[in-house]
């Protein structure tokens, strides 16, 4: 019994010993291939056994040397590969590191030569470019429904003001594009039908500037066009004229096509009052508050 203890126990020495020297082996995506085959860019699970210098084993005559390291990506030189051009890009390799390895083991002549003048190729024109940051928050034709929530106000010449109040909204719809970017100038343009009820009805163009403050957040602002076309609201003559107003707002990306807008918007529009007499009077409507979308990009 004492002896197959002792025999175990050797075994167990044994292996672990070997297990120190044992490479560690992973699987890589190749993403990008340079033209002139020098470099291939990859993306893997295990970067951080990974750093530059550190050289990995593709197979018994190719040997890839680690230049540099992001954080979704790793940059191979190949010059101590024999044959790079077996590396496609899409293909998904098994690459081994092994601590006690040296990369001219295994090498034929021709690529122990290519190991001496490596520090020559590092000249060589490198063709693949890191993938940047997605700095895209949102970009696309955009539809959504709306929410206002205004206070509506006349404005008489000589005469005062006449407040309206809130003014009741059925429903409001916007389609339009989005260009927004990441610390970068873009735009919102969107055009919006409301309808306050079966008697008001208004056609309004929002052009705002927008910016992307992060990947999920955006402000934007700018003017607005809009008339009614159909409307009770102050005793008007089918003939309204638009007016100019402006809006500005916060914006959130909840996925890549859905989010939320939430501004302060003020509208204007022109129109004659025409009374019993038939006299008129040239006013001018103002409402302004709070707006509300539920929006998609596509």
């Amino acid at each position: 019994m004492d002896i197959r203890l002792l025999r175990i126990s050797i075994l167990s020495f044994v292996g672990l010993l070997s297990s120190v020297g044992m490479a560690q082996e992973f699987k890589a995506k190749v993403n990008k291939v340079a033209i002139n085959k020098t470099k291939i860019l990859i993306s893997t699970t295990k970067r951080g056994w990974l750093k530059a210098g550190d050289v990995v084993r593709y197979n018994d005559n190719c040997f890839l040397e680690v230049e540099k390291k992001s954080p979704s990506y790793v940059l191979l030189k190949t010059q101590l590969c024999e044959k790079p051009e077996v590396l496609k890009k899409g293909d998904v390799i098994l690459l081994s590191k092994d601590v006690n390895y040296s990369p001219k083991k295994g090498l034929s002549k021709a690529s122990a030569e290519r190991v001496s003048v490596a520090s020559n190729r590092s000249k060589a024109r490198l063709d693949i470019q890191y993938p940047q940051p997605i700095n895209v928050v949102s970009r696309g034709v955009r539809v959504g429904l709306v929410q206002s929530l205004l206070d509506g106000q006349i404005d008489r010449q000589g005469q005062g003001q006449e407040d309206l109040g809130r003014l009741k909204q059925d429903f409001g719809i916007k389609v339009g594009y989005a260009n927004i970017k990441t610390l970068k100038p873009g735009f919102l343009i969107e055009g919006q039908y409301t309808q306050y009820d079966s008697k008001n009805k208004s056609l309004k163009l929002d052009l705002n500037a927008a910016i992307g403050l992060s990947s999920k957040f955006y402000g934007f602002g700018g003017i607005n066009i809009q008339n009614f076309s159909e409307t009770d609201l102050v005793s008007l003559s089918q003939n309204t004229e638009p007016g100019v107003g402006f809006q500005l707002g916060l914006g959130a990306q909840f996925t890549k096509e859905f989010g939320l807008g939430l501004s302060f918007v003020r509208i204007n529009s022109q129109a004659t009052r025409v009374y019993t007499d038939l006299s008129t009077e040239e006013v001018q409507f103002r409402a302004q508050g709070v707006e509300l979308n539920f929006n998609g990009t596509f």
